[in-house]
């Protein structure tokens, strides 16, 4: 387990990496060359190692992402359906990262009206809501964004900081 965790870090840090990546054709030129150079055991019909530790990497890196809307949501009793775990699962597929979704459902978490300050005191906090579409995902992640921003900016403007001074100057 300690392995795939290691792994599943190093997964994440590689997917980072790659957004940074300017040409796109790059990475499939690496990619290819390095698959030529590889030989992953397996072969006829069943799952490569590879397969299995990349399924075994999606799988547990959902359950974090799930795990933490527990916590945040105040579901401790909520469990891992088959169709929660494939709204999440359709999001990661289509590039977006562990760290996106985790902003989506704390940019949830941080709208009043979602959280139940509407007029009909409904919340409006599931699984299905939040990973429903790209659309709505990217609405929670923007959300979360401009909630950080006024954080930093009130702070800001209730320093006291003389910030027209360098250190060391009287």
């Amino acid at each position: 387990m300690e392995l795939l965790r290691k792994e599943f870090k190093s997964k994440i840090c590689i997917e980072k990496e790659l957004k940074l990546v300017k040409d796109k054709e790059l990475i499939k030129y690496v990619w290819s060359n390095r698959e030529e150079d590889i030989e992953i055991p397996g072969g006829n019909g069943k799952r490569t190692e590879a397969e299995e530790i990349t399924k075994k990497l999606l799988k547990e890196k959902i359950e974090m992402i799930f795990n933490h809307w527990k916590i945040v949501m105040k579901h401790p009793g909520a469990s891992l359906s088959d169709e929660r775990s494939a709204k999440i699962r359709t999001r990661l597929k289509e590039g977006f990262t562990y760290d996106q979704c985790i902003a989506a459902i704390d940019g949830c978490a941080g709208s009043s009206f979602h959280m139940g300050k509407n007029e009909d005191g409904t919340v409006y906090d599931s699984i299905d809501l939040i990973f429903r579409n790209a659309s709505k995902f990217e609405g929670f992640i923007n959300r979360n964004k401009r909630k950080l921003v006024a954080s930093i900016q009130s702070k800001a403007e209730g320093d006291d900081y003389d910030w027209g001074k360098h250190d060391g100057e009287k």
